[in-house]
């Protein structure tokens, strides 16, 4: 079975590294897609070493209301 988490974020790099960190550890099989709102802050650059990124609408919204094509889980 595959599970896919998807994140939506918008200028989250404070804290997004910590939790695709946790996550990774937490189960390595974990598919994970940041979607991001266009963040204007580093969080696309810190995401990228633990996670899929795709870009949403501006905002976050709209990564929250459905299940996102790009996802296998």
């Amino acid at each position: 079975m595959n599970i896919s988490i998807i994140i939506p974020t918008l200028n989250e790099e404070e804290q997004i590294e910590t939790l695709l960190k946790y996550l990774n550890q937490l189960e390595p099989s974990l598919e994970i897609i940041v979607a991001d709102g266009h963040s204007t802050d580093r969080t696309v650059s810190l995401s990228r070493p633990f996670a899929k990124v795709i870009f949403s609408e501006r905002g976050t919204r709209k990564a929250d209301e459905r299940r996102h094509p790009t996802s296998t889980g």
